[in-house]
């Protein structure tokens, strides 16, 4: 019986360790925080009015939590990344995977932001995360 590529996929994601990536995978995973946070600071100045509706639709779930909303606040980890994502795409400056045709980061950053602060997880944990969601999400776009 072979194994089919959602298990291969799946088994990779369920056995990932920062302690098995590669420098160089680490360093990019850091670089793709950097460039998402840039975006999402940028979303700010070049365009304060979705900066500021991406804030208020968050806010208006009236929802707590230790999820830290990009320019102030926090939410649940459920809604955070909801506003995260909309700052780190509003200026269109985010990556593109262009054979899957996606701007990972503003998916994979905010979640596993939201997921490393909810579950009071580490760097090497944040890094992890990503660069597990950065592969799930290329080979599924692809």
């Amino acid at each position: 019986m072979s194994i089919t590529p959602t298990a291969q996929l799946a088994g990779f994601v369920a056995s990932l360790r920062f302690d098995d990536l590669p420098p160089d995978v680490v360093h990019q995973a850091g670089r793709f925080v950097l460039d998402a946070l840039g975006c999402a600071i940028a979303a700010h100045a070049e365009d304060p009015a979705k900066a500021t509706r991406a804030r208020q639709l968050v806010a208006g779930f009236n929802a707590t939590g230790p999820a830290s909303v990009i320019g102030g606040g926090l939410s649940d980890p459920a809604l955070a990344p909801l506003a995260n994502g909309i700052l780190i795409n509003a200026t269109d400056y985010d990556d593109t995977h262009k054979r899957a045709l996606i701007h990972v980061g503003s998916v994979v950053v905010p979640a596993a932001l939201a997921v490393t602060e909810q579950t009071g997880g580490s760097g090497r944990d944040l890094i992890t995360a990503l660069v597990a969601g950065y592969e799930v999400a290329a080979r599924v776009g692809v």
